[in-house]
């Protein structure tokens, strides 16, 4: 049980800097903060107007619960998404309600909160006595690695949480070195926020255990105690994230890799990438092709010994750097254990690896490198060292946050880089679908089918595309293929029974629709969807319910209100009718058809000059007069 060094290199022990004239001090840290500030708004200034990307429109822009008045309580409380990170989602309601679809509010407030967290790092980091703390919160403003987490709108939820868990850490360190339990609480309060924001903190109580040993060279009963509050939270609500990954995120869906020692491979291999994209951040792709781990041999298992090795050297050499260096790379290897692929995770079907998942471990190398730049006894070399770090990996950064300015764009170039990355060629067929160019769209879905024939996403973008060109037959073969390989699927149920239903087999897609609605209840279309169907073919006690429930749901949904509307109509329920449809034009009073069906109820119910009043609007919507 060694105390640490006194004065190990690169780090003071008093965790501040020598004295001072106050006046000096607060001028140099206005400027440093200044250019902390100014670096990473640089950095990510080509992304501020960038459009939605990926699930951006699945979480904000076509986000029912987004525009509900009472969606706050369903965020918390009845939760629809495939995650349950109800901090993070109440940020985006407030975020929808203040600026609404323009994509630039999102992009500022990640780009805040990523700056931030940078602020609070290097606060940390000179607690922990790292001479140039200042240099690790600019290093990590500007670092490449993290620019897919701050310009993709969707992954506010990596800076949100860093935010709060660097807001925690201060605390605790605030209670380990002798603070009231008031700071032991707000470290606990921080925890459970930034674990409601994104569970990726969960490690954090094993942070603090390994906080202690470098302290102090052993973990106390005391320390066990403090951390026991830390533990429970990240227990219960990290259990939380594997139901909601296992039953909604995946589905049921596999991973392609089944095994552990597939498993193992893979996880070693992820670690190693994400270290050495750390220590040298080029050839960044917004997705990386998936490792292929048929036939295992021993190269595939290299990692895991390399880095074994790594942690040993570094504990024999703990009575110097080695302790230091533990910290560092503990903390890499210990945050970065869930995302690995051991643990299910549905990210894990389309990449070992993601940029965005490397966000919190980062720190742990980036503060290794604050230190050890630290190390250099000389001012003009430390100078020019790290001005050289900072400036290249500032213009690497930035020419990577170019690439989020659309989804064009964005996976236009991962497929240019990467041809073999069939997510990307997917995810660009689904983006030339939503523009209407169908061909290309086509295209480029076959083309990620003829990498990986399995990929059910690919075959439902293809089914997507050859519907709009009205191949409704060749859209079904499509998802009928998809639905076989993933039954769980329930975008892929939905929209099969769609197209069955466009082409007249109304009976044959009712059982698809249903499938679809008993695997995502909490989507409002597959309840309109089976709801229409089952209107279609006569049997409208049954649709009631659907289209009650798609508006319970998606209280703002005008088409909601109108095939509800038209439904009760057919049950002789008129006064209902006419309320729900009142309704649905307060929201889109424009709707024309809605009018007239409105007037023919209006006729029904034995009130013909407010009937006549609506085939009036009606017809003006109809002829734009």
């Amino acid at each position: 049980m060694q105390a640490p060094p006194e004065a190990a290199p690169g780090i003071d022990p008093r965790g501040r800097a020598g004295i001072d004239e106050p006046v000096k001090r607060k001028a140099l840290t206005a400027l440093q903060v200044a250019a902390i500030v100014i670096a990473g708004w640089v950095v990510y200034a080509p992304a501020f107007h960038g459009g939605w990307l990926w699930d951006d429109p699945a979480d904000l822009s076509k986000n029912p619960v987004l525009r509900d008045p009472v969606g706050l309580a369903k965020i918390w409380l009845d939760p629809g998404g495939p995650d349950y990170f109800p901090l993070t989602s109440t940020v985006q309601w407030i975020q929808w309600h203040l600026w609404g679809s323009d994509p630039t509010g999102y992009h500022l407030t990640n780009v805040a909160l990523h700056l931030a967290a940078a602020l609070l790092f290097w606060r940390i980091l000179g607690r922990l006595g790292v001479r140039l703390a200042w240099f690790g919160g600019l290093l990590f403003a500007v670092h490449p690695l993290a620019v897919e987490s701050v310009a993709w709108v969707a992954e506010l939820k990596n800076p949100l949480s860093l935010v709060l868990l660097l807001l925690a850490a201060e605390a605790y360190l605030e209670f380990d070195r002798g603070g009231s339990r008031r700071c032991l609480a707000l470290a606990l309060a921080g925890f459970l926020a930034a674990m409601l924001a994104k569970a990726s903190v969960v490690m954090f109580p094993c942070i603090i255990l390994l906080y202690a040993w470098w302290r102090r060279g052993r973990i106390s009963w005391p320390d066990l105690r403090a951390s026991a509050g830390f533990f429970a939270i990240s227990l219960g609500l990290g259990l939380v994230t594997l139901v909601f990954q296992e039953e909604r995120a995946m589905g049921g869906m596999s991973l392609y890799a089944e095994g552990l020692p597939r498993r193992l491979s893979a996880s070693g291999m992820a670690a190693a990438f994400y270290l050495g994209k750390s220590l040298w951040p080029s050839g960044l792709l917004p997705v990386y092709p998936r490792w292929r781990l048929d036939g295992l041999t021993l190269v595939h298992l290299l990692p895991w010994p390399g880095l074994l090795a790594l942690l040993w050297a570094c504990w024999a050499r703990r009575a110097s750097w080695g302790r230091h260096a533990l910290l560092g790379l503990g903390f890499f290897l210990i945050t970065l254990a869930p995302v690995l692929g051991i643990l299910p995770m549905a990210y894990l079907r389309i990449s070992w690896v993601a940029d965005h998942l490397a966000y919190l471990p980062l720190l742990g190398i980036i503060g290794l490198a604050a230190a050890a730049l630290g190390v250099v006894r000389s001012r003009a070399l430390q100078w020019a060292a790290g001005g050289a770090a900072i400036l290249a990996l500032a213009v690497s950064a930035r020419a990577h946050a170019r690439l989020f300015e659309g989804p064009a764009t964005l996976w236009s170039y991962a497929v240019e880089h990467s041809p073999e990355a069939w997510v990307a060629r997917n995810n660009l067929a689904a983006e030339f679908e939503m523009q209407g160019r169908t061909a290309e769209a086509i295209e480029q879905a076959q083309a990620a089918l003829g990498i990986r024939p399995d990929y059910v996403e690919a075959l439902n973008t293809l089914g997507n595309a050859l519907s709009d060109e009205g191949h409704l037959q060749e859209a079904a073969d499509a998802y009928r293929r998809a639905a076989g390989l993933e039954p769980r699927y329930a975008e892929i149920q939905v929209n099969l029974g769609i197209s069955l239903a466009r082409t007249g087999r109304l009976a044959e897609a009712i059982p698809h629709l249903e499938q679809g609605v008993r695997l995502k209840p909490w989507v409002p279309k597959a309840h309109m969807n089976l709801g229409s169907a089952l209107a279609s073919l006569g049997r409208i006690a049954e649709a009631i319910p659907q289209f009650e429930e798609a508006l319970r749901l998606e209280p703002r949904s005008a088409q909601a209100l109108f095939n509800l509307g038209a439904a009760l109509a057919q049950e002789g329920r008129l006064e209902e009718s006419i309320g729900r449809f009142r309704e649905g034009l307060a929201i889109e009073p424009d709707n024309a058809v809605a009018h007239a069906h409105i007037a023919i109820v209006l006729r029904q119910a034995g009130r013909p000059e407010e009937a006549l009043a609506e085939f009036a609007q009606a017809k003006r919507l109809g002829t734009g007069r």
